[in-house]
């Protein structure tokens, strides 16, 4: 019977593991997903300005600037997650049974020896 309850307790470790590494992938594609929006909206009101400027024959260059630098901003801001955002984290397999980590091409788990 501790033998089970150790397995269990392994399988719930190894589930919460995995759980929380697919939240934290979630977490980042929604952050760059937010991101990408704002960058575009930055990007349309900045277009619509230098439209409305020129069809007026109007200049200011200090507005243009700033929309200018809030889209650098925003750009670092993607570039930051660019090494996570989108990308689901490695995990390794883990045993249904016990909760061991397995290697993706093995056929029994080497901790317990259920069949995968």
């Amino acid at each position: 019977m501790a033998s089970l309850t150790k397995a269990a307790a392994k399988a719930a470790d190894g589930a919460l593991r995995v759980t929380g590494a697919v939240t934290r992938s979630a977490q980042a594609q929604a952050k760059r997903a937010a991101l990408d929006y704002k960058l575009g909206r930055a990007q349309r009101q900045l277009g619509a300005l230098v439209y409305a400027l020129r069809k007026n024959g109007a200049e200011n260059e200090a507005l243009v600037a700033r929309y200018v630098e809030t889209i650098a901003q925003i750009e670092a801001e993607i570039a930051g997650l660019s090494g996570n955002a989108g990308r689901a984290p490695k995990v390794r397999p883990l045993c249904p049974v016990c909760g061991a980590a397995v290697p993706a091409e093995a056929p029994f788990c080497p901790s317990c020896g259920e069949k995968l």
